[in-house]
């Protein structure tokens, strides 16, 4: 009977409290039983003592289990198409080879942005970075293979940045004119107030989607939220039916990137991009208007 009852309970997952008593419920009151038509004991005695021997077992079973708990699937846990238990760890933890890795990249990517702002994209050179971090060029080059792929990290930023905006445009009633105004000259202060990067960023294509492929989908996805603003305005009776949505976004992204980077560039001009920006954006809503 103990042999029955042993590979069970080595099986069972120690969470599952509930399936573990029933079986030990079971097993008790047939060992009792047993126990007190041969040796005449009474029964609470001989369950005392089984209790015992279950709660040694019980104790055996915790530390086998937790040392291979990642082995074990969880009751009710993702079943493979072959009917096996998926046990892969859906939010794995990082070792610390992984954190040291993430951590050096981070430091990479500061570190350049800092010295980029300081001395102008063209000016700053991979040996100007390594030496700041005291790393070789070897190591860098494992990490980004120019320092275009650095100033991408700062494009995705960007498009998230976007993203966030269009969002919070949308959970709100102000009209498509508001939404539209409030967007863009956000975007364009916090371009204005760090010009040598986004310098940078124009001039090495960094949000280029064209030119980078892995930006076409974060780009996408703040373009979907900017053609839904324009849809709710057309709702509402705001924006014009006579072009397709997908060609006013367009315009309006081609028309805000285009200012942006004749600014970014343009040394002899006025150097006021939320001017510039500001009458982007009324030339645009004119021109939508139903």
């Amino acid at each position: 009977m103990y042999d029955d009852l042993h590979p069970r309970l080595l099986a069972a997952r120690v969470s599952d409290e509930a399936w573990f008593a029933r079986i030990v419920d079971r097993r008790i009151d047939r060992l009792s039983v047993s126990l007190a038509s041969v040796a005449n004991i009474r029964f609470d005695v001989s369950g005392y003592f089984v209790r015992v021997a279950i709660t040694f077992i019980m104790g055996i079973h915790a530390r086998v289990a937790k040392r291979f708990e990642r082995k074990v699937p969880m009751v009710g846990a993702p079943v493979t198409q072959s009917g096996t238990a998926d046990t892969t760890d859906r939010r794995p933890l990082l070792g610390l080879r992984e954190r040291k890795k993430a951590r050096l990249r981070q430091q990479i990517i500061d570190t350049s942005i800092k010295l980029f702002r300081k001395h102008g994209y063209e000016s700053t050179r991979i040996d100007d970075i390594v030496q700041v971090l005291e790393i070789s060029q070897p190591t860098f080059f494992r990490y980004f293979p120019s320092k275009d792929a650095v100033l991408r990290q700062v494009g995705e930023r960007g498009y998230a940045c976007i993203r966030e905006r269009l969002h919070s445009e949308l959970s709100n009633k102000a009209t498509t004119g508001e939404r539209l105004r409030r967007l863009y000259l956000t975007m364009a202060r916090e371009v204005e107030a760090d010009r040598q990067l986004w310098k940078a960023v124009v001039l090495s294509g960094a949000m280029d989607p064209v030119r980078s492929a892995e930006l076409r989908e974060p780009e996408e996805a703040a373009a979907r939220l900017l053609r839904e603003i324009l849809t709710q305005g057309q709702k509402r009776n705001e924006v014009t039916r006579a072009f397709p949505v997908v060609h006013m976004a367009q315009f309006m992204e081609g028309l805000y990137n285009t200012v942006v980077r004749q600014w970014a560039v343009d040394l002899t001009g006025p150097h006021k991009l939320t001017d510039r920006v500001r009458n982007a954006v009324d030339l645009f809503l004119r021109g939508i208007q139903p």
